[in-house]
């Protein structure tokens, strides 16, 4: 098994990429090389981009450089790993925002929301098993890689298409009162 780590450089991947190879924030064609060469069995895109604040705040030009580093850079290697031909287990680590968003925080829930579709899509496709974490800020990144592991490796072979959130519960309580609220 061989495991290649891309994406954002942070706690998260450093505890993800312990005896792996790590790229770190690469460019598209260069994403597709890596790929192409490493031949990974389990691939960790970690997507943790800065808090930028909402999304009518950001330059274009941020917006599209952040959007360039996690979204495309995740699907080159999703589509690169498909003409591959060859198994293997990819998980997508993003910000939590990416099922419930965070209207404060719109630049990095936009991101995980594509994310988290991308995820829904490549796991349809023959070879790839791709699931997504979705990650609050309070999360330790060992727990973020433990779950992670177990994602990538053997003992989840059947799970597919799957997004977890690790949000300390913080989505279930917002749910939670939102449904109390409509009851009054």
């Amino acid at each position: 098994m061989t495991r290649l780590v891309i994406g954002t450089h942070g706690a998260v991947a450093q505890a993800l990429a312990e005896g792996a190879r790590f790229a770190s924030s690469p460019a598209r064609t260069t994403v597709r090389e890596i790929v192409r060469r490493d031949r990974p069995t389990e691939l960790a895109i970690v997507a943790l981009p800065p808090s930028l604040g909402s999304l009518g705040t950001v330059e274009t030009s941020e917006l599209e450089r952040l959007l360039g580093e996690t979204l495309t850079t995740a699907a080159a290697a999703i589509q690169t790993l498909t003409e591959l031909e060859y198994s293997t287990r990819v998980v997508i680590v993003c910000p939590a925002g990416g099922l419930l968003p965070d209207h404060c925080d719109g630049v990095r829930s936009t991101i995980a929301a594509g994310l988290v579709m991308l995820m829904e899509v490549a796991s349809t496709l023959p070879g790839i098993c791709v699931n997504a974490l979705l990650v609050a800020e309070a999360i330790p990144p060992t727990e973020v890689a433990a779950v992670a592991n177990l994602m990538l490796g053997t003992n989840a072979e059947t799970i597919n298409g799957t997004t977890i959130r690790m949000d300390g519960g913080h989505d279930a309580v917002l749910a939670a009162e939102t449904r109390t609220e409509e009851k009054n």
